[in-house]
């Protein structure tokens, strides 16, 4: 039997279960963060660093991975480490200068252990 898995944050497991059915662009990545931490009138770089945790706890903890959409319904995961994959999402980020809109940057997608950790009971206390 696995070990149960450490919990996730809340804006991560949102992130996750949107991850569930499709695959998710940073900028749709940014709401669900923005919602979950209750970012809503925070200022562009609180916003910009809390979505960067969340995308360095999952993929620094195996739960998605970085890639592109490939434009045939697939994905093509990026060759990269999780840390070579951050780096190159706040680097472009920073170059953009602004929230990243559709299709920019980076899409994201659920690795095996992130579907178990969604499927794995969880109390709600």
């Amino acid at each position: 039997m696995t070990p149960p898995t450490t919990r996730l944050t809340r804006p991560a497991e949102a992130v996750l279960a949107e991850l569930r059915d499709d695959h998710v662009g940073l900028w749709k990545l940014l709401w669900v963060v923005e919602a979950e931490a209750e970012l809503g009138d925070a200022e562009p770089e609180a916003v910009r660093l809390g979505t960067l945790g969340v995308i360095a706890e999952l993929l620094k903890g195996g739960y998605a991975f970085a890639g592109d959409p490939d434009g045939r319904d697939g994905f093509d995961p990026w060759a990269l480490t999780e840390e070579q994959a951050l780096t190159r999402i706040e680097r472009e980020w920073d170059a953009l200068g602004r929230e990243p809109d559709i299709a920019e940057i980076a899409w994201f997608g659920l690795t095996e252990k992130g579907e178990e950790y969604l499927a794995e009971p969880r109390s709600t206390n």
